[in-house]
């Protein structure tokens, strides 16, 4: 192995991506709404969204809607992604 007093610094941004898709209209209120929440399996993340989705139940009469991942690292599976289009929102939690 060869050391060097040279530091090489790489930039992983590259620049602003134009795109035609836009954000979701925010929510004024999620009164009788349907949310989804997505537990991604990392520690904590079920007991904190737990209790997010409760409050939403309770103080805002939303209807929950909970999905576990079981990998972190792996992407939310395409099945899951066409129940998600029949909610109005999504909480998407991590843990540790």
């Amino acid at each position: 192995m060869i050391l060097t007093d040279k530091v090489i610094v790489l930039d992983p941004t590259e620049g602003p991506v134009e795109t035609e898709n836009h954000l979701a209209a925010r929510l004024s209120d999620v009164s009788g709404k349907r949310v989804a929440f997505i537990n991604n399996g990392k520690r904590n993340s079920d007991v904190f969204l737990s209790a997010l989705a409760e409050e939403f139940r309770e103080n805002h009469h939303a209807e929950v809607v909970w999905f576990d991942k079981k990998n972190p690292s792996l992407p939310f599976p395409d099945a899951l992604l066409d129940q998600l289009k029949s909610c109005h929102a999504v909480v998407a939690g991590v843990g540790d």
